[in-house]
């Protein structure tokens, strides 16, 4: 899997995903959030737990404040794992880790059956100009949130 170096402004900033996700040793996902973009507006918010296929080792709820009741009453990702393809769509995954949130999703999907056509770009790698497009619609979303009337 090679990184998408057709990756322009224009289609970064017509449709993305920004995703953050948990993982255990395996590669298993235990926590994924999704804010999906079209032209800097948020159009879909998704955040789930997912219940993990093998044992996980304490030290991990401690770091994601996961609870074990959480990921014991999660759905397992064969169930959301279409949720989460729907919800992408077309759209360019963006991420702080590009490369690694790609590779795991592509995994989980083949132990599915299924696949991921996603264009996708580490946030880190962006061009200045697009990152602080990017910043700027998350922060101001955030703003949104929280009820601040001050705008990154």
């Amino acid at each position: 899997m090679e990184e998408n170096t057709s990756i322009t402004k224009e289609n970064i900033f017509n449709e993305y995903s920004l995703i953050n996700l948990s993982t255990i040793s395996g590669g298993d996902i235990i926590d994924i959030s999704i804010l999906k973009f079209r032209n800097n507006i948020l159009t879909e918010r998704y955040s789930t737990i997912i219940k993990p296929t093998r044992p996980i080792e304490d030290a991990v709820y401690e770091t994601t404040e996961i609870t074990k009741q959480e990921l014991e009453n999660a759905d397992t990702i064969d169930k959301v794992m279409p949720r989460i393809l729907e919800i992408l769509g077309d759209s360019t995954i963006l991420s702080p880790n590009g490369k690694t949130t790609r590779a795991i999703l592509d995994y989980q999907c083949k132990k599915l059956g299924l696949k991921i056509n996603n264009l996708y770009k580490d946030i880190n790698d962006l061009p200045k100009e697009e990152y602080n497009q990017m910043k700027t619609s998350v922060f101001n979303l955030l703003y949104e949130c929280i009820g601040l009337a001050t705008k990154a």
